[in-house]
Order: C-alpha cells, then structure tokens, then sequence
C-alpha cells in the first residue's frame, strides 16, 4: 500500500511537470494586463501633474495678488509718523524701512485681483463639475487673510477636477493650497 502511495504521487507530480514545461496557451491576458496597468499608471501620471500645475498656477496668482496689496499705503499713518518711527514701532530694525499698509484697501485689492486671477479660462473648465457636486463658487475661496499694517498674507484653497475621473475609485477632484505673504519696502 505504501508503495502505490508513493507512485500516485510521482504520476501528480510528473503530470504538473509536464504542464509546466508546456508552452501552450495564449499571451492575450499578460498583455491585457500590462495595458491596463500602462493606462493606469499613465492616467496616475497625468493627474498628479494637473495637480501640480494647479497648484504652480494657484501659487503664482496668490503672490500677485499679495503684492499688489502691500502696495495699499495707509497715507495718514506715513505722513504722520513717516518711515523711522512707523519702522520703530512694528520693530522692524534699522535697516529695514517698511511703509504703512491700509488695511480695508489691500483686502479689497487683494480680493478683486485674485477673483480676476482666478477666472480666467484655466479655471473656468471648474464651474461646470462644481454645479453637479455642489462646492464653493467656481472651487475656491480665500480661508485667511491677515493685515497687521506692515504685512499681509493669506491661505487659499481651491477644489480643481482631475482631468481623468474614475468612478471606481471615488476621486474626482483635487484640494490644493496656497499660503503666502508680503509687505513694502524701501531702502
């Protein structure tokens, strides 16, 4: 009994050799494979580097939009106290002489530059995703703005669509941030 145990097991045995070195079959569902994971890995590659360009775009548009508010001057305060003694009061050093931000003016600026920034046609592929999934106004909105009358800054945030959105997995778009910050100077 022993001995036709052991020979059941070489004729599997042999028999799943023999499969083995067999070369029959077909190349249709390695390839199918590698495609799909070439399609996947491309439309990766793609989204991630939208992203990327969204948030180089957001960045740049944020930055404008700070300078061009740093360069609100609070009159009153420079022609009161001029350069030195606004300068000593912010404790800003000797060196450094920076000029007085109006505060209510560099946020309206800051504001109409960047709404005028960001609708552009880059951004206004984004209305129509953002209507069906019920988001901020054209994805976007400013989550802080600070003045202290020498320096301004702010944090924006934007919802931007991927351009291949798959269902199965559930992503159809982005949230990207901008920080940034900016004052006056002279020398």
């Amino acid at each position: 009994m022993v001995l036709s145990m052991k020979r059941v097991r070489m004729d599997l045995l042999g028999i799943g050799l023999k499969f083995i070195r067999e070369e029959n079959g077909s190349l249709a569902p390695l390839i199918i494979g590698l495609f799909l994971i070439v399609s996947l890995t491309s439309i990766s590659i793609i989204d991630f580097s939208s992203v990327i360009l969204k948030q180089r775009i957001l960045d740049q548009n944020n930055e404008r939009a700070l300078q061009r508010a740093a360069h609100e001057i609070d009159l009153g305060q420079y022609y009161l106290h001029g350069l030195d003694q606004y300068a000593a009061s912010k404790g800003v050093g000797n060196r450094e002489y920076r000029i007085p931000i109006d505060c209510k003016k560099a946020y309206q600026t800051y504001w109409e530059e960047l709404f005028s920034s960001i609708n552009t046609k880059e951004f206004e592929s984004y209305s129509e995703v953002s209507s069906t999934h019920n988001q901020y106004q054209n994805g976007w909105r400013i989550e802080i703005f600070s003045c202290d009358g020498n320096t301004v800054s702010a944090r924006v945030f934007q919802h931007t669509p991927l351009p291949f959105q798959l269902p199965i997995f559930g992503i159809y778009e982005a949230a990207i941030h901008a920080s940034a910050s900016a004052y006056s100077a002279t020398n």
